[in-house]
């Protein structure tokens, strides 16, 4: 059976004869690098971080200067239990885009880093916060809703007891009882 057409789920007919990209080629072509990566981050979101990790090494091996590449790849790493490489690529995609995720991604490195510290200090987060909040930061509606931003992107992927997303929510509460109501920070404490 050899169709011209094909219907979609809404009637309409399409060219089937039209083929698709494969995955793994044509980098050079904007929208397959685009496509792949929002590909990596649905196998992310689906718990399959290796096979993420895969696509993005093969994208920024042929893409390095593509900041969200980069900075999915860094999250690839940090998923899989690379924290080095994880920090290093987060790093690398602020200084290719220092504004992404609205400018949050220095909470992102400050959670590697402490990650890193609780590999050798096991205790470190009872005597530190993660962001060491100035009072000046606690005040800046900027820098809340920075770190907002990277509780909303890390909460799907923490489950049960994290004292990184506990400490997270501390600093948030923080920044909720100078700038919003006390009663925000009261249900982040808890």
């Amino acid at each position: 059976i050899n169709y011209y057409y094909g219907i979609d789920q809404q009637g309409d007919l399409h060219n089937i004869d039209v083929q698709l990209n494969p995955f793994n080629k044509n980098f050079n072509k904007e929208h397959s690098f685009m496509l792949l990566s929002d590909y990596s981050i649905g196998l992310i979101k689906l718990g399959k971080p290796k096979q993420a990790l895969q696509i993005l090494e093969a994208l920024n091996k042929n893409l390095p200067n593509q900041a969200k590449v980069v900075s999915n790849l860094g999250t690839a790493y940090e998923l899989n239990g690379e924290l080095d490489s994880a920090l290093k690529y987060i790093r690398l995609g602020i200084k290719l885009n220092s504004k992404s995720h609205e400018g949050s991604e220095w909470v992102h490195v400050k959670v590697l880093e402490t990650k890193l510290k609780l590999l050798t200090q096991l205790d470190y987060l009872k005597t530190h916060s993660l962001l060491n909040l100035s009072g000046k930061q606690k005040n800046d509606s900027i820098v809340c809703s920075q770190i907002d931003i990277q509780i909303r992107e890390r909460f799907p992927f923490s489950l049960g007891s994290d004292p990184i997303m506990a400490s997270l929510l501390i600093d948030l509460a923080y920044c909720y009882a100078n700038r919003k109501s006390v009663e925000y920070a009261k249900a982040l404490y808890q």
